[in-house]
Formats: structure tokens, sequence, C-alpha cells
């Protein structure tokens, strides 16, 4: 019972805490490599993400989070602007394909960037691996490791992919509130 309890209190807190922290989803890759709880969660965070990747000027945006796990540990997740489906029914483990939809550039504030064309909205697919373990007893304990790779299928850039792998984890500092990070390489 007490599992279930922790569980469902601090899942919302720590994912709305993530989001926060990981605004700039938006527009790169992705923040955080850190793993959404288990079960089904909607939620919708506030944050801070760059006019474009590389810019110095953030705007303040809302930050979409979703998950749904459907027959055993498969799920399908939104992280912003990146959705990914978990074909694998193993415990601890994740793969499947993945996409993400990057909104490009126009109308960059800074003068020298400004000269340089518009980047136009892309799609980006590829497939994504990595594994998860949890601590007996407690689900917030929950060190991992991913990878993945994606694939420009639009006309937009030349051909481009990117490739990339991270590690994370999550500890419980208090009963309400879980300390998360990670860090990864594109």
């Amino acid at each position: 019972m007490r599992r279930s309890i922790v569980r469902s209190a601090t899942a919302p807190v720590a994912w709305l805490a993530l989001a926060v922290l990981a605004g700039g989803a938006r527009a790169q890759d992705g923040a955080l490599p850190l793993e959404m709880p288990d079960g089904n969660l909607v939620a919708v965070g506030v944050g801070a993400y760059p006019d474009y990747i590389g810019s110095n000027d953030y705007r303040i945006g809302a930050v979409p989070r979703a998950r749904w796990q459907f027959r055993g540990e498969r799920a399908v997740t939104l992280i912003a602007n990146q959705l990914r489906v978990t074909v694998l029914d193993v415990e601890g483990w994740r793969f499947g394909p993945t996409g993400i939809l990057r909104l490009g550039r126009t109308d960059a504030g800074d003068n020298v960037v400004a000269r340089v064309h518009e980047v136009d909205p892309s799609l980006d697919v590829g497939l994504f691996v990595g594994y998860d373990w949890h601590a007996p007893g407690e689900p917030r304990i929950r060190p991992g490791v991913n990878a993945w790779t994606l694939w420009n299928v639009t006309d937009t850039e030349t051909g481009g992919w990117t490739v990339g792998a991270g590690v994370y984890g999550a500890y419980p500092i208090a009963l309400p509130v879980t300390l998360l990070g990670g860090t990864g390489f594109t």
C-alpha cells in the first residue's frame, strides 16, 4: 500500500519539477534523458526554452508530458516535441520507434543570425533503446542508460541524422521530493 501512495504522490510533483527544469526540450533533442514513471500520466509543465538552438534569448512556454502504458511494459510516451513507442514487454528494458518535431528558426532576434537563412520545421524518426533499474521496494530510486538515433525524413535539411546516449537517475530525498538528474551527448 505504501508503495502506491508514494508513487501517486511523488510522480506528478517530480515530473512537474522536471518539466520546469527541462523546458529547453522544445528546441533541442531533450534536456534530460530520464524516463517517465511506470503507469499512465498526463501533465503540463511550464519552462523556459531558447528562441533557437544556441540562442541566449529565452521564452516561457508549456511543456506537455504524457505516458500511456498498455499490455505489460509497452507504452506510448510524449515529452514536449518527442514521441516514443516502447514495443518490448520486458521489465526494465525499452526499445522502439521514436520521432521528434524540430520547430525550426524564423525571425531571429540576433542581427547576425537574422542574416543566415531561416530553418524550416522538420521531422526526424528513428529508434531508441534503454534500461532502467528499479530498487526493490522503492520505485523512486531508478538509475538507467539510453541510446537513440534519428534520421531527418523531410526535405528541410540535406539528409541529416543524429545519434546520442545518456545516463540518468532519480533518488528520493524526502517523501514528496525526488531528486532527478542526468547527462548525455548528441
